[in-house]
């Protein structure tokens, strides 16, 4: 078998469904740097050379991307039944559609894609570890249920919203909190953007409910997501126009969470 030696942290079989125009390319900017927008192929995009051994990056193919291509592909593509809602004003559409997922093997398929920001920290590695290579390898071998309620999102297409964004790493950890016992501060919930318009989010319907409320602005949503990067993410879109609005927003956004989250983005 022939050696791969350009490694994607973030799968482009993920990426793929961000594109709206096939005939475009990506735009790409590194909030760290501030370098960009520059162009990027798919191929190009979120990825390096050499970035772990070929039994990695064979396992990646053969248990993750191939499995995960074909459902994502069913996922953006389904249909999603828009609910109306009867209020002071007549009949509306909320702003979010979703479907829960029941399957436990979907589930369990879906779940590896908490390994993607194990993708990114191997990828900002100082050294080279075979150690956690191994791990991942385990990992998605592994038959392993994240045991969370899982929804597919969708972002009510009769509405006009910025697109959700590309980010070097997709997982978002959203915390939810404790409403019921005061003894606990809150807990965590999970967001994970799969096309301009739809997401997964772990988590029950009073976490999601509260999701929905605190983000349903989408520019804010990017850029909280951004925040929770440290502004140290590379980030794209199709839409240049947009990424350009959002560029200049990163520098002076802040958002005062009573828990702050920050996702841990190298490997020493």
């Amino acid at each position: 078998m022939s050696k791969t030696k350009n490694n994607h942290y973030l799968s482009q079989h993920i990426s793929r469904n961000f594109r709206v125009n096939n005939g475009m390319p990506f735009w790409e900017y590194d909030c760290a740097t501030q370098i960009g927008p520059k162009q990027r192929s798919l191929d190009r995009l979120f990825a390096a050379r050499n970035l772990w051994d070929q039994r990695m990056e064979d396992t990646i193919s053969n248990t993750f991307d191939n499995d995960l291509d074909r459902e994502l592909k069913l996922l953006v593509s389904c249909s999603i039944k828009r609910k109306r809602i009867t209020t002071c004003k007549g009949m509306v559409e909320p702003q979010f559609n979703g479907i829960i997922i029941k399957e436990t093997e979907r589930r369990k398929l879906l779940g590896k894609l908490f390994l993607q920001t194990a993708f990114l920290q191997r990828s900002n590695a100082k050294k080279k570890d075979n150690n956690a290579e191994k791990w991942a390898i385990r990992f998605l071998t592994s038959d392993i249920d994240i045991n969370m309620n899982v929804v597919l999102a969708e972002i009510n297409p009769l509405i006009k919203f910025p697109p959700l964004i590309l980010v070097d790493g997709m997982l978002f950890m959203v915390f939810v909190p404790e409403t019921k016992n005061k003894e606990k501060l809150g807990h965590i919930s999970f967001f994970f953007p799969i096309s301009t318009k739809r997401f997964l989010f772990w988590g029950g319907k009073d976490d999601f409910d509260y999701f929905a409320y605190k983000f349903q602005n989408i520019n804010f949503l990017n850029l909280s997501r951004i925040q929770q990067h440290d502004k140290k993410c590379k980030i794209a879109t199709q839409d240049i126009e947009y990424l350009k609005s959002l560029i200049s927003l990163i520098k002076n956004f802040s958002i005062n969470e009573k828990v702050p989250i920050i996702s841990s983005r190298n490997e020493k």
